[in-house]
């Protein structure tokens, strides 16, 4: 048995929900691992689910942390609570509770949903709103699928459909904090909505993965905004970020339409191409980013999106999926046209992991 007091603890009260089906107390204590091993064990995406979305599968996973490279992220935090109380979200809904932690390691096993289809390079957990409007949520970044994803998928797709001119801006670091951004706004928003303090999950049933994921790219970017506005950031490193994330969004499609991050990417992909932040050029088969232009057009997709989920209204989030995301039944053509170019990139990461 482990000598570590935290992880021993997590271990127990994890058995023990196994038994009783109540996972509000350990998964406080997963949050408040801190040892070099972080363990994920439990149901919790409900991804698969395609009717309701209530239905979750186990999954595990095993994570080094790199406490250096986990400590450096804490610099994001302070801001996240002011950035979020700033946006002028109408509705009556209970915010997340802002409690920082963040976890970046490499990822050396995974089981279970953790192991098939999508494949995941980060988390944010639990998912449960009861537990993160009382004790917030922690975030994990899987360092090494996410520079193996970057290496082999993300980066040769910039080289094919990005600009030129733009992709040099298609980088490790671009990628890593675009990923670190959408996980933390995971944690921002409305978390439950009306006088009955609905859960999102629960007012939007099939839609709310596709657009919990649009909305935390959308507020990934605007932090990427905010922050360079204030210094954390540079302009170049926003920049970084918002081409690293275009590059990414094909990557998504090349998967399907079946999987809520490609919905939820099809419905900002046809929204910042109709407002004009993202451009593409017919004669040369490119993709680009106004700069200048996507910055009020990700707020205005970020404020919709909010507004959609503080309202609670299944059938706004229907009529904005039915226009942007043409009901997730078929990509542009130009996005089509530009997979086709794809065929010579790996599509997905497949990891085999050995246990001996």
């Amino acid at each position: 048995m482990t000598q570590d007091k935290i992880l021993k603890r997590f271990l127990s009260s994890r058995a023990d929900t196994f038994l009783s089906n109540d996972y509000v107390e350990s998964d406080r204590d997963w949050m408040d691992l801190d040892g070099h091993i972080d363990l994920t064990i439990g149901p919790y995406e409900t991804y698969a689910d395609e009717l309701f979305g209530y239905k979750a599968a186990f999954q595990s996973r095993i994570i080094l942390r790199d406490s250096v490279i986990s400590s450096q992220q804490a610099r994001f935090n302070e801001y996240l609570e002011d950035i979020d109380l700033a946006l002028p979200v109408v509705g009556q809904f209970t915010r997340q509770k802002q409690v920082p932690r963040v976890v970046v390691g490499n990822q050396i096993l995974a089981g279970g949903d953790g192991a098939v289809g999508y494949i995941a390079v980060a988390y944010m957990l639990p998912n449960d709103h009861e537990t993160r409007t009382l004790h917030g949520s922690k975030k994990v970044l899987m360092k090494n699928f996410i520079d193996a994803r970057m290496k082999h998928i993300v980066s040769p797709i910039g080289c094919v459909l990005l600009d030129p001119s733009q992709v040099e801006n298609v980088t490790s670091k671009g990628y890593f904090n675009f990923v670190l951004l959408h996980e933390l706004s995971h944690g921002l928003g409305p978390g439950k909505i009306g006088s009955e303090q609905v859960t999102i999950k629960d007012a939007f049933k099939d839609l709310y993965g596709a657009f919990e994921e649009a909305k935390a790219d959308a507020y990934g970017l605007y932090l990427a905004t905010q922050f360079a506005n204030i210094g954390v950031l540079t302009r170049d490193q926003e920049a970084e970020i918002y081409t690293s994330y275009l590059a990414s969004i094909f990557r998504t499609f090349r998967t399907g339409l079946g999987e809520a991050h490609a919905k939820a990417e099809l419905m900002e992909y046809n929204y910042l191409l109709e407002k004009e932040g993202v451009r593409y050029d017919p004669i040369n088969r490119r993709f680009s980013v106004d700069y200048e232009k996507a910055r009020e057009v990700v707020y205005s997709l970020l404020m919709n999106l909010l507004n959609i989920q503080a309202s609670g209204e299944y059938q706004r989030a229907k009529d904005f999926s039915h226009r942007y995301g043409n009901d997730f039944e078929r990509l542009p053509d130009e996005v089509a046209k530009g997979l086709d170019l794809l065929r010579g990139v790996p599509k997905e990461l497949l990891p085999v992991f050995q246990a001996a």
